[in-house]
């Protein structure tokens, strides 16, 4: 990462980007890729996974590699995920009552039942010391009535309570992007990878927006290579669970912006800064 401080990500993993991008950027042209990642679903975004892992939902082991050896892109997700996650250091957990409650609005929202998920979300916001994934929830149930303004309001409530909270800080950056304030959506994708440099959607919409609406090419091709290392090398997952269409995607997406890049250095006589 070469873009989230000036200081103490730049110098940690600029080596392994320079021997990734190497070894990897080579393949057809890329596909249209304007649209944020989403989370996976409000399980994962508002505080627990589909599998019922915790918030902070990862471990810090890599998909082993053939001899047991493990590649520069494995040893780069796995540095990525074991990286502070201040989010779930700092974060607010529920009591057993609330829990089941939350639990349950989940359950509403995933089933789209939003006006019920709402109800049993606002009860939970009104307790004294509610953890910010609700308010998360909140702007997740506004966002999918079409209420963008809510959503956002919301989102931001999550922050004032943990400002941590990269989940709240991604969703405020795409709805800053689809506004037109890229400036602004920069800056909540650099925040919530600075909460946690692990979080893989952060990386794909931060390398999306430099990428296509900044035009800073260099910056995008190194979360690209985060992005690809973090779900190429998924938390404690078997290989054969890797995405394969989805890294071969982001491989497409890497290889048309080197070309650019490459492009751009013979033009101007420059090599790639």
């Amino acid at each position: 990462m070469l873009i989230i401080t000036s200081t103490s990500l730049t110098t940690r993993f600029a080596a392994a980007h320079v021997v990734i991008l190497c070894l990897m950027l080579s393949g057809c042209l890329n596909t249209p890729r304007d649209n944020a990642a989403p989370e996976s679903n409000a399980l994962t975004a508002s505080g627990k996974s589909a599998s019922g892992t915790s918030t902070s939902g990862h471990t810090d082991d890599a998909t082993p590699e053939t001899n047991n050896e493990l590649s520069a892109e494995a040893i780069l997700a796995a540095t990525l995920r074991g990286a502070t996650n201040q989010y779930a250091a700092t974060k607010r957990v529920f009591n057993q009552a609330a829990k089941q409650h939350f639990e349950k609005a989940l359950r509403h929202y995933n089933a789209q039942d939003f006006d019920q998920a709402l109800d049993l979300a606002q009860l939970l916001s009104k307790a004294n010391n509610a953890p910010s994934a609700v308010w998360v929830l909140l702007g997740d149930i506004a966002r999918a009535k079409q209420d963008i303004n809510l959503a956002a309001t919301h989102y931001t409530q999550a922050i004032a309570v943990n400002s941590a909270n990269y989940f709240a800080l991604n969703r405020l950056g795409t709805i800053a992007r689809e506004q037109g304030d890229f400036q602004q959506a920069k800056q909540c994708y650099i925040d919530a990878l600075s909460a946690w440099p692990g979080y893989a959607n952060g990386h794909y919409n931060l390398g999306i927006l430099l990428d296509l609406y900044l035009g800073d090419k260099i910056s995008a091709l190194n979360h690209y290579s985060d992005y690809h290392a973090l779900v190429s090398y998924p938390e404690s997952q078997p290989a054969h669970h890797v995405d394969e269409s989805l890294v071969k995607q982001i491989e497409r997406w890497m290889a048309d912006v080197n070309r650019q890049v490459s492009a751009t250095a013979t033009a101007t006589g420059r090599p790639n800064e």
